[in-house]
């Protein structure tokens, strides 16, 4: 720019082209963070009230995360909890984690014996797709015997740590979504929970933070209670969902 007229070459004028070029797409991504950023954020779930128990949550979702973190009550009084992730490069692994999400809520009064297996079908050709696989661990808690059943489908990244301090990883043996065989049945864990009993869960994002989970399982073991964990947990962490349920 100047004061006074010029006369611009054909190797300026496509300069100036190239400079509005890159301009308008800078504009379209910003346009498209932000509509993803607000998307993402909407999908942190409502807190919920279960008496008898207190859920805690640290959720910092991201938009180039491939978090799955849910938590609900159905329709027979049950809560279900649900952590996962599915990687994947860039914002893709934020779209296929929020359809994961959807086929669990959509699944949330089935029976759990056949819920991840419809939720394996449904998503199956979109992790084909995207050549990538997904984790979820999904537990579903009676809040009127402290009685819990739970699937692990390759997460590996929950815990019961109990009012004495003893704590107990909840895994199993069964291989990803998108891994595990055909007609192959999950394999269904159960716990019961007793008073100043608690279960903790998180998402592979939060760990960037914290660092391994047996930190995290020991963090528990010191907290005075659910709160005190996030509390800590949320002073260091970038990222990623924990879910702390503790029974009263």
């Amino acid at each position: 720019m100047d004061a006074a007229p010029r006369t611009l070459a054909d190797e300026d004028l496509d300069l100036l082209r190239d400079l509005a070029h890159w301009a308008e797409r800078e504009l379209g991504h910003t346009i498209e963070r932000d509509r993803v950023r607000r998307v993402v954020d909407g999908l942190v779930p409502d807190p919920v009230e279960v008496p008898g128990y207190a859920l805690q949550v640290v959720s910092l979702p991201r938009d180039d995360s491939g978090d799955v973190a849910d938590w609900r009550i159905a329709a027979d009084g049950s809560l279900h909890c649900t952590v996962g992730t599915v990687p994947a490069a860039g914002r893709v692994s934020a779209l296929l984690s929020a359809a994961v999400r959807a086929a669990v809520i959509a699944r949330t009064d089935v029976e759990m014996a056949t819920a991840m297996a419809g939720l394996e079908a449904q998503i199956a050709a979109d992790l084909s797709a995207a050549d990538t696989v997904g984790s979820l661990f999904h537990l579903r808690l009676d809040p009127a015997s402290g009685h819990a059943v739970y699937e692990d489908a390759g997460h590996g990244l929950a815990a019961v740590v109990r009012a004495d301090g003893a704590a107990e990883v909840l895994r199993s043996h069964d291989l990803p979504i998108g891994l595990h065989p055909d007609q192959t049945p999950r394999t269904t864990g159960a716990l019961d929970l007793a008073s100043g009993d608690r279960v903790v869960l998180c998402t592979d994002g939060l760990l960037a933070g914290v660092g391994e989970f047996d930190t995290l399982i020991g963090w528990a073991r010191g907290a005075d209670d659910g709160a005190g964990l996030t509390d800590r947990v949320r002073a260091v962490a970038t990222g990623g969902t924990l879910l702390v349920l503790a029974r009263d």
